[in-house]
């Protein structure tokens, strides 16, 4: 099944954190564990009143955050914010369109806040629709905004849904992105669930790119493709953490597109399930 992520539907206000070892750090503990979560997670929590609902975040466990847009606080602001409820940013996703009318300016406010990572979350319509040769030329923009990305001190990925693998020109659209950009410049931010979704095996997808993938997007999914919290699903999640343990994967980070549960109820349960097979494997 292939879904589109309508991101651009996500204009509610959202804050970002500060780092310890970035610029502009204003803490002074690294989280305990990799945790984090994807903000968009919270979404309609965070229309009413997102500091509010980044403490109920914070306050179910999640120590780090990766955001989907920061409305219009300055890095002070953010800094600020962030030191008082002791959160720190494990990346935020930064449209491929912003980047490319931005991508300074986007790469300055990261470090400001001190963000590890700089995440392209998903493919225009307009290379995706295309041949072959478009998402090539995809890829090569992605790598020349990657070396600066890199250049800055941040990592920087791309993150797949399920499209990535369809085939275009007998390869599919994950290998087109891959192999057309360079390692060092374009990471993955690999989601286990949108793959599986795709009839993907995620510890083959995870040892084809061995090395390549910085962050793991944890969401679990049925077989009749329903979203739901670490361990309820298919996903094999203790060889999967076993898997990006000896791999070198910096973040594992939740996300919870839309949930039968109330959200704060899920992704307790995939924060408690996350933590024991971190703390176990």
């Amino acid at each position: 099944m292939i879904r589109k992520m309508n991101r651009r539907e996500f204009n509610f206000t959202l804050l970002s954190a500060v780092a310890a070892a970035g610029a502009g750090s204003s803490l002074s503990a690294a989280p305990n564990q990799p945790i984090g979560i994807q903000l968009y997670t919270v979404r309609e929590l965070a229309r009413d009143d997102f500091k509010g609902a980044l403490r109920k975040v914070r306050n179910v466990g999640y120590e780090a955050f990766e955001f989907a847009g920061f409305g219009d606080m300055n890095a002070s602001q953010v800094n600020s914010f962030m030191k008082s409820i002791s959160a720190v940013p494990c990346g935020s996703h930064e449209g491929f369109e912003g980047l490319e009318n931005d991508l300074d300016g986007r790469i300055a406010f990261n470090k400001a806040i001190g963000s590890p990572c700089m995440v392209v979350p998903s493919m225009p319509g307009s290379y995706r629709d295309g041949s072959a040769e478009d998402v090539e030329r995809f890829a090569g923009a992605l790598n020349q905004m990657g070396t600066k990305v890199r250049a800055a001190g941040m990592d920087f990925c791309y993150h797949n849904h399920s499209f990535e693998f369809e085939k275009k020109g007998g390869k599919t659209i994950f290998e087109l992105i891959c192999e057309n950009s360079d390692p060092e410049s374009v990471q993955l931010e690999i989601d286990l669930a949108w793959a599986v979704d795709a009839g993907v095996d995620p510890l083959k997808l995870m040892d084809t790119y061995r090395g390549r993938v910085a962050v793991l997007h944890c969401k679990d999914i049925t077989s009749d493709s329903k979203l739901v919290p670490i361990g309820k699903g298919i996903v094999p999640f203790r060889e999967i953490v076993a898997e990006a343990k000896a791999a070198g994967v910096k973040w594992y980070v939740v996300e919870q597109d839309r949930a039968e549960l109330p959200i704060l109820e899920a992704i307790t349960i995939s924060h408690r399930n996350l933590s024991e097979l971190l703390s176990g494997v």
